[in-house]
């Protein structure tokens, strides 16, 4: 680590941000070269990604220089010319390469957060954008596999999340303030949160790998609500007891 920061001290502030840009790039540039081989259709790849990347960064650091604006009319020139190239093209074809747009709008962006040394939160932005991108076919799958009453309840289990569960009021009631809605609500959510991501791992992966993946993301969350889940669950399915029993101890 010491090596690592020593080499960062040495370099250039923006010899470093363009490498940290050009890495960046290559991530996002590779996995849409390998979709556009694959797939015999795209405009945008290896080279064009790092490009855009570094393009971001080199505006972002002449904003001092010159003015706020400059990045925010790069970026419109950016997006303008993306739209204008596609001006002419068929619906179809225009369809496929939408999500390469959007990947090289949010490269140009994530160059833009690198020269405001935002390295980190740059990277793992890049590297969750790619694992979007790289997992198009796992999602085509699990969606066509989907039944229109596991999506109805994803549906509610997101309405109950995000619409109900922020607006319980934080505070303590009843006979010696044991009873705060926002605490039972975040109970509810969690283990319906657990129960969803418990049956989709069940049912695309297989019930061992399902039960225990769950039980470790239940564990960074609630080991308690783990517990109580699999316990309940147990008893529904006795032949997956032991499954369900070292899940627990996993968590």
């Amino acid at each position: 680590m010491d090596e690592v920061e020593k080499i960062i001290n040495v370099l250039d502030p923006y010899i470093l941000g363009v490498l940290i840009s050009l890495g960046i790039g290559l991530i996002l540039g590779l996995e849409r070269e390998y979709n556009n081989l694959k797939e015999d259709k795209g405009f945008a790849g290896i080279r064009a990604f790092p490009i855009v990347a570094i393009l971001g960064f080199t505006l972002g650091s002449l904003t001092e220089t010159y003015s706020t604006w400059l990045p925010i009319i790069g970026l419109g020139a950016f997006i303008f010319f993306l739209g204008f190239n596609h001006l002419y093209k068929e619906t179809v074809e225009y369809e496929r390469s939408f999500t390469t747009n959007l990947a090289l709008i949010a490269t140009i962006i994530l160059g833009l957060m690198v020269s405001a040394e935002y390295y980190r939160n740059a990277v793992a932005t890049a590297v969750i954008i790619v694992t979007l991108l790289s997992l198009k076919a796992r999602f085509h799958t699990v969606i066509r596999n989907i039944t229109s009453d596991e999506l109805f309840g994803l549906i509610k289990f997101s309405i109950i999340a995000l619409l109900i569960l922020p607006f319980l009021p934080n505070n303590n009631y009843g006979p010696n303030e044991l009873i705060n809605p926002f605490e039972i609500g975040s109970i509810i959510v969690i283990v319906s949160f657990l129960n969803f991501i418990g049956y989709f791992l069940v049912k695309f992966v297989g019930s061992k790998k399902g039960i225990l993946l769950t039980a470790i993301l239940g564990g960074l969350i609630s080991s308690t609500a783990v517990t109580w889940s699999y316990a309940s669950r147990s008893i529904e399915s006795p032949e997956l007891s032991k499954k369900y029993a070292a899940g627990i101890i996993i968590a």
